[in-house]
Formats: structure tokens, C-alpha cells, sequence
């Protein structure tokens, strides 16, 4: 081993561009894979620490986490016997105050006791065995009493919730880890879900549910017996399953807004490792091109020494061991690199993770054995192929070109995957641009909207009056929900009992300014006006269509409740809203989803979340000081919360704006990559036709002909791995662009375009070394050959 360590380090000085290209090349990939890794050991970490969490199951059904009717939760824990502690969990945000300041908060979560011992809560202060005694009593986060009373003693204090109801905080509990999925600042009893308006349907509460089962326990066989008891009193009436809290924030099951726990972003994991697994390759084929360029000109070592007696198992293991040994060696570097990028790659991704993750028992033996895959595959074959030789073709110049040939082949893989990362770097920017720009229906620029609470409904004509004496404020509405944060869904009954319709039903309650505001356009009829507040609806071009109707003259719709809570079922049905308008489509959830049937009712039966105005360009700033000190002095002791609307949009994209991001690094580095293996190749190859290259000259060849003669190869190269890349990444993009209901075009030009970089930005890494070797003396080059 010491014979090959003195080895390794002579042939690394002699050739120090080998080293260097090959060494950083390899490291940079390795960092880019440490990085990526401990992200995705990060993302799979959540929930894993909890203790017992094998015993904790979350209630779904069809697919999708569901809600139980809270009333008969009682009966589970008392019916089945496995069941040994039963919670609902309802997560929403809230405002508190405090001395008559408001906070908000954006985790309050509704639940009971056993929430705290299901999910190992750790109390700083209060009763374990009773964090919350009664209906009056509440639990505090450690960072937001922070927030609240600084370094006072938050227990014995009272709060406001909601400006509806007093309570008492009686503990408070340790924040929930970063890697949890379950979030919370404050801890409500659920007897108080009435105060924070959580799930409802005629006239019950419904609440996701968490079991927690004792060790004689059959998650499988439990939600069969829950099936066949409860299925027919459930709105959905569809089986019920219970999935592994374990599992929960990767399954798709829970990937949406009814679970009210985080989630992983299973794009961007699969992505992830993708483009790591991708960048990993080309690292490997860099290695082997490089690994066998330089040792094919150690032929005449290898023949000595098997002059000398050493058979093929020698040799290959000889340079077996290199391999490895540089990509440890490649591997530590990347572990430099890793922690320099470490708070880039943070702020780039926007979650912090603990890079030393690789190192913990079993990651690191996940790494170590990856590291020394890598250095097998990638010395594999330079070793079987040098091994193999016989002393006497080792001198000879068939076996290089031969090698040559491989190692063009390499590249063309090479290549090719550098312009799938292109051709998905461009889809995936116009895509965005599209998400971005697209015209949603309506005017999104120059809108500012205000969170309102409940509470303060009766004083919004004040406001919205006071408003509208500021000269930069045109107009302004009140609405519960805005395009793109829905609220209520699947009110209007009658467009699936009556037009079978499965899918989406947004539901809007606006005053009626509101279509002023949003400045939506009319396909028939008209706006609202203040004689329509609760008799009227205008619905949308989708939901006019599932009607069937030619025109609105005389059309009403049913089976709308006139409150939001307890609203006699019989009076529903029979309720009926004239219909005297339809609107072009306009955009209320994301362009991931097609235009559903809506509806807008000009009432507040629903309640309020939002005041919108739209303002003129100029003076932001003065308009929201303007805005603030109307709402300060009609609403004294209620937050002020704004937000530009299209600032709002665009964020509800970013996710998707960060993967585009991401793909254009990578994509960089790829092209980066390839560039270093195609520079060892026309170095080796411009030193094996140094002869060559002499003899043109001699004979009267221009220096672009030797040029052009020596590029050829890389056209060559870049023309076969474009023919293979084209159809794999029209495939790739094109199940990309499935997830959208609104999508770019796959125009040949951008398949083109890749093509062109990848060729252009080829040529530029090898034309210098093919000048140089066209420039150099021809006596010169025959002299040293």
C-alpha cells in the first residue's frame, strides 16, 4: 500500500493537470451530493425522534387525510379497545392581545389533553398529567412568551383570544422541533373551537383525528371496523384508512391543505436527487475519461511490470485502489466545500439543516460506501482495460485509439445530459414566466389588501368610507376570500346533486364593490349593487356552462346556507339567490389547477377575511400610513396586516421559481463538468497526434484546417448526444408540465437553442488547446515525437 500511496503522489506531480481537473472536478460533485444529501436525510428526518411514533396513526380516507364529526370522537376510545388516546387537531391562525396590544398567531392549534402525551409536548410549566384543566385554560409556547411577556412568567397571566374570550395561561411547553410536522405557539382546549371557526357542516364540528394505539394494535383491521361503524354518518362516506404518523409528512395522502401539517416538497426531494444522481455521472464519466487518459500513458510501467511478473490481478487492483483512494481524497475537499457553500445552498432552498446529518450513524455509512462505489465505478474500467493488456501491444497505438473511442462515447453521455439540464433550465424559466405574467382574468397590480378579523365587520362601511375620501384610493371591498386564497369551499349543494359535479367548488362572499375592484369583465348581466346584499349571486363562465342555461333572465340558485353556522338543513335547500350576472374566468386558486364553477354572493353570510383596495401609482408608502391610521382609529387594538396583491401572488410561486433556480445551477455546474472531461480528452488527443498535427503542417495545412480537424470530434460528439437527448428530454419536460393546467409550449427552437450552447460552449473549452497544437512548430513537434 505504501508502494501505491508513493505512486498515486508521483504521478499527481508529474501530471498536476490531471490532478487538478480530476481531484476538483470529482470534489465539487461530491459537495454538491453532501449538500443535497443532508438536505434529503433532513427532509426524512421529521417526526422520526418522537418516541412511541410507530403507535401514532393519522385518520384518512379516499386517499386524502379526512375530518371526523368531534362528537362521536368519545366513542372510539370507549368502542375499541387498541385505541389507547384519541386527539383532534385543528391548526389555524388566530390573534391574541395582551395589555391591548394584538399579536398574531400563526399556529394555534385546537385540541385536547392527550394531544400533549400522544405527541411528547415538553412543558417548561404546568401539570403534565392536566396541561389544560379546563375549557378556560390554555398552553403557551417558550419563544412566542417570549414574544409577549419577554423574560416575565407567563403563567397566571390572561389573554384575549380573538377579541371574543378571555383565558388563562396555565402552562408552558418546549417549541416543537424544526424537523417536526405538527406546529404550534398556542394550545386551545377544543370546547373553544366556536371562538376560532373550524370545521363545519350542518351544524357539527369536524376535526382531523390522531389515535394513539397500544402495542395489540391492527391499523389495518381498527379502520375496517371504524369503516363499517361510522362511513354511513360521514359526509364522505368513503372508507377510512389510518396512515403511519411516521410517514405522514412524505405521503402524498397528506399533501394539501386539509392536512394542517407540514409537508415535505416531494418535487423538489425527487428533483433533488435526480440532478444529484445526474451531476454524480458526470463526475464518474470525467473520472474514467481523465483516470484512463492519463494512465494510458503509464503503458510503459504497466509492460515493465509485467515483464517483471505482475499478473492481471495486480494491476487491476494496483489501480482499483487509485481510484479509490483520489475519490477519498475528492471526498474530503468536497467536505471543505460542502460547509463553504453550506449558507448559500440554506438560503437557497430556504430551510436550515444541520450539514454534519452525513455523518450521523447510518448516514455516514450510507456516505462512506457511496464514496467507495464511486471509486470503483469509476476505476473499473481503466483498470479492466489496462490490466488486460500483454506486454507487447502496450507499445503499440491501437489500444489509445481504441480508448479513444470509449471515451468519445463517454462524452456524447456526458453531453447529453447537460442538454436535457438546459433544455429543462429553459421549460422550466418560461414556465414561470407564464405562472407569473399570465392574464388571471382580472387586474392584479396597484391592490393592497388588510387580514380582517370577525370582530370588526360592523365597522367596515366606517372604514371603507373613510377610505374612499383619500384621493389614491379608487375604490375598495370587503370579501371573505380573494383569487388565489379561497377560504369556502363546496357550498352551493346544487352543482353536485343536481349537475354531477365532483370537483372543486370554490365560494366567495363579497360586498358590492368587489368586481369594481378586481376590474373582472362581464360576459352577461351585471355588477352588484347594494339592493342584491343577500338576495344575489354572479357566478363565473365555468358554472354558468355546467348549467347548461343559453342565459341568466329568471334563473336562480339553491341549496346555499343563509349563515355559516347552524343553518336549518330545509331551509337550505329551499333557498334560492337570483342569478344576475356571469364573468370571464378569473383565476381563484393556482394555475397548477383549471378554472372550477364559483360563485359569488353578495352577503357576508360566510363572514370576512379580507379588505382589498385598489390605489393609484405613486406614493405606496403614504397610502399604507393612510390605510394604518384609519384602521388605528376605527379599529383601535387590532393588528394592521397588509399586503401588496401581486407581491402575494408571486410568492404563492416560489417554490416553483426556487426549482427553476436550482436547475439552472445545476445545469452550470453539468456544463462546467463535461467542459473539464472534453478538455482532458482533446488533451490527450492533441498529444497523440502531435505527429499528425506536424506532418499536415509540413505539407501546407492552415492552422483552421488543423483546427477544424481536431473540433471535428467534438461536433461529432455534441451532434450524437443532442440526437439522444432531444427525445429523452421532450419526455422528461413533458411529464413536468402535466402538473399545470396552464402550460408553455415544448417549441422546437428550445431544443434547438440547448443544442447550440452545449456546441458553443464545447468548442470554446477545446479551441484554445486545438490553437495551440495547430500554432505549434512543425519541426518542433516532429523533433519531440
Amino acid at each position: 500500500m505504501k508502494n501505491h500511496l508513493k505512486i498515486i503522489i508521483r504521478n499527481l506531480y508529474k501530471n498536476p493537470t490531471f490532478g487538478f481537473v480530476t481531484i476538483v472536478g470529482f470534489a465539487f460533485s461530491f459537495a454538491i451530493a453532501l449538500l443535497l444529501a443532508s438536505y434529503i436525510f433532513y427532509e426524512f428526518s421529521y417526526d422520526k425522534n418522537l418516541p412511541n411514533v410507530d403507535k401514532i396513526y393519522r385518520l384518512c380516507a379516499d386517499k386524502t387525510v379526512t375530518t371526523f364529526k368531534i362528537d362521536l370522537t368519545g366513542e372510539l376510545k370507549e368502542r375499541y379497545p387498541e385505541v389507547e388516546k384519541l386527539c383532534p387537531y385543528d391548526r389555524s391562525q388566530t390573534e391574541v392581545v395582551f395589555e391591548n396590544i394584538p399579536f398574531k398567531v400563526e399556529n394555534a392549534v385546537l385540541t385536547n389533553n392527550d394531544f400533549f402525551s400522544i405527541f411528547s409536548v415538553k412543558l417548561q410549566s404546568g401539570n403534565p398529567q392536566n396541561p389544560l384543566p379546563d375549557d378556560n385554560s390554555l398552553a403557551i409556547s417558550s419563544s412566542f412568551a417570549k414574544t409577549i411577556f419577554g423574560n416575565q412568567n407567563p403563567v397566571g397571566q390572561t389573554i384575549n383570544i380573538q377579541h371574543r374570550k378571555d383565558m388563562n395561561i396555565v402552562a408552558v411547553f418546549e417549541d416543537f422541533p424544526n424537523n417536526s410536522s405538527i406546529r404550534a405557539d398556542i394550545i386551545i382546549p377544543w370546547k373553544n373551537v366556536q371562538y376560532l371557526a373550524g370545521e363545519w357542516r350542518n351544524g357539527d364540528f369536524y376535526s382531523r383525528v390522531f389515535f394513539y394505539l397500544n402495542n395489540n394494535n391492527n391499523p389495518e383491521l381498527l379502520a375496517q371496523k371504524i369503516t363499517k361503524d361510522y362511513s354511513e354518518t360521514h359526509y364522505s362516506k368513503a372508507p377510512f384508512t389510518l396512515l403511519p404518523f411516521s410517514k405522514s409528512y412524505t405521503s402524498f395522502i397528506t399533501d394539501g391543505r386539509l392536512s394542517q401539517t407540514l409537508h415535505a416538497n416531494m418535487q423538489s426531494i425527487i428533483l433533488f436527487s435526480m440532478v444529484t444522481i445526474l451531476i454524480l455521472i458526470i463526475s464518474i464519466l470525467n473520472f474514467v475519461i481523465l483516470f484512463t487518459s492519463n494512465h494510458l500513458s503509464r503503458l510503459k510501467e504497466i509492460g515493465i511490470k509485467k515483464a517483471t511478473g505482475a499478473n492481471r490481478n495486480i494491476i487491476f487492483r494496483q489501480f482499483i485502489f487509485e481510484a479509490i483512494t483520489i475519490s477519498f481524497l475528492a471526498f474530503f475537499l468536497g467536505m471543505l466545500l460542502a460547509y463553504i457553500f453550506k449558507t448559500p445552498f440554506i438560503n437557497l432552498i430556504e430551510k436550515d439543516f444541520g450539514l454534519s446529518l452525513f455523518l450521523h450513524f447510518p448516514n455516514v455509512l450510507y456516505i462512506v460506501a457511496g464514496v467507495l462505489l464511486m471509486g470503483f465505478l469509476a476505476g473499473f474500467y481503466p483498470a479492466f482495460i489496462i490490466s488486460k493488456y500483454k506486454p507487447v501491444s502496450i507499445f503499440s497505438q491501437s489500444e489509445k485509439k481504441g480508448s479513444l473511442r470509449i471515451k468519445s462515447g463517454l462524452s456524447v453521455i456526458q453531453y447529453a445530459i447537460s442538454i436535457v439540464l438546459i433544455v429543462s433550465l429553459i421549460v422550466m424559466t418560461r414556465q414561470n414566466q407564464l405562472l407569473v405574467n399570465k392574464d388571471l382574468g382580472f387586474t392584479k397590480e396597484q391592490l393592497v389588501y388588510v387580514d380582517i378579523p370577525w370582530e370588526v365587520k360592523d365597522k367596515l362601511p366606517v372604514i371603507k368610507e373613510k377610505l374612499s375620501e383619500n384621493p389614491y384610493i379608487t375604490s375598495s371591498t370587503v370579501s371573505m376570500g380573494i383569487p388565489g386564497n379561497v377560504y369556502t369551499w363546496g357550498v352551493w349543494s346544487e352543482a353536485r346533486e343536481k349537475y354531477n359535479y365532483n370537483g372543486n367548488l370554490p365560494y366567495f362572499t363579497v360586498d358590492a364593490d368587489f368586481f369594481k375592484v378586481y376590474d373582472a369583465e362581464f360576459i352577461q348581466g351585471r355588477a352588484f349593487e347594494p339592493e342584491d346584499w343577500g338576495k344575489a349571486v354572479i357566478m363565473n363562465e365555468s358554472a354558468f356552462k355546467l348549467t347548461g342555461w343559453k342565459s341568466i333572465e329568471g334563473k336562480e340558485v339553491k341549496g346555499i346556507p343563509k349563515q355559516a353556522f347552524g343553518a336549518d338543513p330545509e331551509e337550505t335547500k329551499n333557498n334560492a339567490l337570483k342569478v344576475i350576472g356571469v364573468i370571464k374566468d378569473i383565476n381563484v386558486e393556482k394555475l397548477n389547477q383549471s378554472v372550477a364553477p364559483t360563485i359569488f354572493e353578495c352577503s357576508d353570510h360566510f363572514g370576512v377575511s379580507f379588505l382589498t383596495c385598489r390605489v393609484l401609482s405613486g406614493n405606496y408608502t403614504k397610502v399604507i400610513s393612510d390605510m394604518k391610521n384609519v384602521w388605528d382609529e376605527v379599529c383601535p387594538g387590532y393588528s394592521f396586516n397588509y399586503q401588496f396583491y401581486d407581491d402575494w401572488l408571486d410568492s404563492r410561486y416560489k417554490a416553483e421559481l426556487h426549482t427553476a433556480y436550482i436547475i439552472r445551477i445545476f445545469a452550470i455546474l453539468s456544463i462546467i463538468l463535461t467542459c473539464l472531461g472534453t478538455f482532458g480528452i482533446i488533451h490527450f488527443v492533441t498529444r497523440q497526434r502531435v505527429k499528425e498535427v506536424g506532418i499536415r503542417k509540413v505539407n501546407g495545412a492552415k492552422i483552421y484546417e488543423v483546427v477544424k480537424i481536431l473540433n471535428w470530434e467534438i461536433v461529432k460528439w455534441i451532434g450524437l448526444a443532442f440526437v439522444l437527448a432531444v427525445p429523452l428530454s421532450w419526455f422528461i419536460m413533458n411529464r413536468y408540465l402535466k402538473e399545470f393546467a396552464y402550460k408553455t409550449h415544448l417549441s422546437w427552437w428550445i431544443f434547438a437553442l440547448a443544442g447550440i450552447l452545449a456546441l458553443g460552449i464545447a468548442l470554446l473549452t477545446v479551441s484554445w488547446q486545438s490553437w495551440r497544437a495547430a500554432t505549434r512548430n512543425p519541426v518542433e513537434a516532429l523533433r519531440y515525437e
